[in-house]
């Protein structure tokens, strides 16, 4: 099955958003999609999340001290490109 994805995929700078939808409904693994690049990235270690889970906490402690509250999701989509900098969350 990988050499198949291998050899329909598009290559690096011309997947398109649709591409990139298509390819994270076939896998848990984190991806991110920049100007038609693809890059699979690491999956969090355990210091990660626990560093992760520290910092949800103070935010979660300040959030409901100011009346507010925190919320951890993981996010849906997000598209960026490197020339605006700034990701697009879906």
């Amino acid at each position: 099955m990988t050499r198949l994805l291998l050899e329909v995929a598009p290559l690096q700078g011309q997947w398109s958003q649709d591409d990139y939808l298509w390819l994270t409904d076939c896998t848990n693994r984190l991806i991110e999609w920049t100007d038609g690049c693809i890059e699979v990235l690491p999956m969090p270690t355990d210091e990660h999340q626990s560093i992760a889970a520290y910092l949800y906490k103070l935010l979660d402690a300040f959030a409901l001290a100011s009346g507010g509250r925190c919320c951890l999701r993981r996010c849906g989509s997000a598209f960026a490109s490197a020339r605006s900098g700034s990701p697009i969350l879906c």
